[in-house]
């Protein structure tokens, strides 16, 4: 955990998911194909600091959202 918090791609994840126009539901429904199961509450969590985030679920975020992981991490 770095500074209380549970990661540190929040406000990068929140910052996409919003300038794609997509939903919490949109994602998580596009996460079942790669057979990653997060649910609507669990991606608000990611983005609230408040769950941590698995190396293949943020791979799976990185291609459906048609961003590279390394802008996950941009400004740590």
């Amino acid at each position: 955990m770095i500074n209380k918090n549970f990661n540190i791609i929040s406000k990068h994840l929140k910052k996409i998911r919003k300038s794609k126009k997509l939903s919490y539901y949109d994602i998580s429904n596009s996460l079942k194909t790669f057979n990653v199961f997060l649910s609507k509450n669990d991606l608000k969590n990611i983005e609230d600091n408040k769950r941590e985030v698995k190396d293949f679920e943020l791979i799976a975020l990185s291609i459906i959202l048609d961003t590279p992981i390394d802008f996950f991490f941009k400004d740590f």
